[in-house]
């Protein structure tokens, strides 16, 4: 799975590789309050949340589509919003 690093931790996106519905992954995301990051051999506990509205295409358009023009073409396959998340460290 890709990821781009971001101020508050890990941005992650669903394009499900332009399937029509999000991928089990992200719903998966959405279900959970911590989830473990393998990032090579180091584990990290995180926790996601969910981006909506400005934050969200934010997210998308700056960030996600200026890294890799290309990743649109998924969003145009499976004519629905591309969900989008950023997975925070949990504090301890």
């Amino acid at each position: 799975m890709r990821y781009l690093e971001a101020p508050d931790g890990l941005l992650v996106w669903g394009t499900g590789s332009g399937s029509r519905r999000d991928p089990d992954w992200f719903r998966n995301l959405r279900a959970v309050e911590v989830t473990d990051v393998q990032l090579g051999a180091k584990h990290v506990r995180m926790r996601p949340r969910e981006l909506t509205g400005v934050e969200r295409r934010t997210a998308w358009t700056d960030v996600i589509l200026r890294e890799d023009p290309g990743i649109g073409r998924f969003a145009t396959k499976a004519k629905r919003t591309i969900p989008v998340a950023v997975l925070e460290p949990e504090q301890r």
